[in-house]
């Protein structure tokens, strides 16, 4: 075998070893979810960890993972399909003069409308930039283990 097939060779088994953890990582998180989803809410309420917005932005990794929870405005819905949506949201900020709380839900469930008051139990998965309004800025990503409508 000449050195260029076997680095070709090389480099197909860690591509395809790359999608196999990807797609394994995914099934894990999938079933964890679910886990936590068939919980009573007292469990998850007492799974769920104190957290600071702007310490999320600066140390995901100490949050993924982890249960946060809250209560919003969603201020957009995005449809995925079937009952599933990504829905972006606004919670308060203690911060004076300093715009946050914005966070990207993933949830299946009820449809959920635009103005809707949500109180949410999340699973924090990562941070990423994100465009608002032309602005581009970093913001957490959490699927949903419970998710109710506090006004809708």
């Amino acid at each position: 075998m000449s050195k260029a097939s076997t680095i070709g060779l090389g480099i197909v088994v860690v591509f395809s070893t790359v999608v196999i953890l990807f797609f394994i990582s995914q099934y894990q998180t999938s079933s964890e979810i679910s886990e936590l989803r068939s919980l009573p809410l007292e469990d998850v309420q007492s799974l769920a960890v104190n957290w600071d917005y702007k310490d999320i932005l600066r140390n995901p990794q100490k949050y993924e993972g982890k249960i946060i929870h809250f209560t919003a405005e969603v201020w957009k819905v995005q449809q995925r399909f079937g009952d599933s949506y990504w829905l972006e949201v606004l919670t308060d900020c203690p911060y004076p003069d300093w715009r946050c709380g914005n966070f990207v839900v993933d949830y299946t469930g009820s449809r959920i409308l635009k103005n809707d008051i949500v109180r949410v139990y999340a699973q924090v998965d990562y941070v990423d930039n994100y465009t608002i309004l032309g602005t581009v800025l970093p913001v957490p990503y959490v699927t949903a283990v419970r998710l109710s409508c506090v006004s809708c």
